[in-house]
């Protein structure tokens, strides 16, 4: 839903301001369930079929490097508005996105805990990532080990595993069961030295990561990755919680996109989700606008074309060579930081922290 509001957002606006030349912008609307199989089939449908000159997807990092495969190989454009697998830029010719890659989210999320916050200097601290999200944190130990060896080394001295919590298939359990794990690994991590923890959930691992939280009880300061920001993470045992994202409804205040999905939608828009499948249609039909005809290698040439930008929510859109975001000279970057605060009648909220002034 977070994404389709975005898409279906941009073309609402497209075809009511005379579309791409005349022309509506059509939307084909296809679920793949984050199922690999499915994935490949849906994207060999789409390269086949004439009428469709690219697409915007897929959602997690699995499915979006399994399609690209295919849309590399048949020459079909697609735009991801949420997979940030560094991976997916060794299919730089035809597959892009809107977001950030998970090296420059962890490149600012350490700047962030280890330079910029202010309730305490943190050199102890605590990764607690899934199987599956273990490229992000590959990044970001990374991004540490290049400032601080020191740093680095208290990282790697951290176990926490959020599969060991997470309910499966495999072995069912129960939330008091989960929270009783948790419990066990906050507590070895707080014996260990851990003076803060950093939750980087893979997309099905939100549960475990709030587990963790409240597990936390606000002892340790919590950082969490950009997958957490999601409307079920608010709640009082995540209060203070910062949390990168690469959107947020403050994040550029002189863009308007906020309040208009909020009229359409009859809702406020707080997600960095449809935010960026926005970006990722808007920069289609930009792209085609631009063509002297409408051809998917028409489109793919404008996209990478070294004047294409366009006007998007957070502040210019373009792409590097990689298909990934360029950070532009006058923009610092494009990962922001909110933090979980209390609004009144027992509600939470995500609060943009400013770190320009």
């Amino acid at each position: 839903k977070e994404i389709l509001r975005g898409v279906a957002q941009a073309q609402k606006e497209v075809n009511e301001n005379n579309g791409i030349r005349g022309r509506q912008l059509v939307v084909e609307i296809a679920s793949d369930d984050s199922n690999v199989s499915i994935v490949k089939d849906l994207a060999s449908e789409f390269v086949e079929d004439p009428d469709i000159l690219a697409v915007i997807g897929h959602y997690t990092n699995e499915a979006a490097l399994a399609a690209a495969e295919i849309y590399e190989e048949k020459k079909l454009v697609a735009i991801s508005p949420t997979s940030a697998s560094p991976k997916l830029s060794n299919h730089k010719h035809y597959v892009l996105r809107t977001v950030p890659s998970d090296s420059q989210e962890a490149e600012k999320l350490r700047e962030f805990i280890y330079d910029h916050y202010k309730d305490k200097e943190i050199k102890n601290l605590a990764i607690c990532a899934s199987d599956s999200s273990q490229e992000f944190k590959a990044e970001f130990e990374a991004a540490v080990q290049k400032k601080n060896k020191d740093l680095h080394r208290n990282l790697k001295s951290h176990n926490c595993n959020l599969d060991a919590v997470s309910d499966t298939d495999e072995t069912p359990k129960t939330q008091e069961e989960q929270l009783k794990i948790a419990r066990k690994l906050v507590e070895k991590i707080k014996q260990n030295g851990a003076e803060a923890l950093l939750l980087v959930p893979s997309e099905s691992q939100h549960d475990a990561a709030l587990a963790i939280a409240k597990a936390n009880q606000g002892r340790l300061p919590l950082f969490a990755a950009s997958t957490l920001y999601q409307q079920n993470t608010l709640g009082a045992h995540v209060e203070g919680m910062t949390l990168a994202t690469p959107w947020h409804p403050d994040s550029n205040p002189d863009n308007d996109f906020a309040e208009r999905a909020k009229e359409l939608w009859k809702a406020p828009v707080r997600t960095w989700r449809t935010a960026s499948a926005y970006d990722a249609t808007i920069a289609i039909v930009e792209a085609l606008l631009r063509s002297s005809q409408p051809t998917r290698e028409g489109l793919r040439e404008q996209l990478f074309h070294p004047g294409f930008a366009v006007n998007a929510v957070s502040n210019q859109l373009s792409f590097d060579e990689n298909g990934d975001i360029e950070v532009h000279p006058y923009f610092d970057g494009t990962i922001y930081f909110v933090q979980v605060v209390p609004e009144g009648g027992g509600n939470y909220d995500f609060k943009f922290l400013n770190l320009r002034k």
